[in-house]
């Protein structure tokens, strides 16, 4: 079912439900980045990667970027 957590880094904040996933690399965390809503409530998970184009072949299937992962904490 996974648990909310707050992503983040110098590009934005935005916050997620994750889950393990096995087959991941430990440090390793993949979001698909869907689109974001109309009124910006879920912004698009590439609010994460920088405007500049990846260095290995320009592609726009994927980026790569460091993150934060910390609880949400409950009051």
């Amino acid at each position: 079912m996974g648990e909310n957590l707050v992503v983040s880094n110098e590009f934005g904040t935005n916050n997620y439900n994750l889950d393990e996933l096995k087959t991941l690399k430990p440090g390793t965390a993949l979001i698909y980045s869907g689109g974001g809503s109309p009124y910006g409530e879920r912004p698009n998970v590439n609010l994460f990667t920088p405007d500049v184009p990846e260095e290995l072949g320009l592609s726009g299937a994927y980026n790569s970027t460091i993150i934060q992962i910390r609880r949400i904490t409950q009051n």
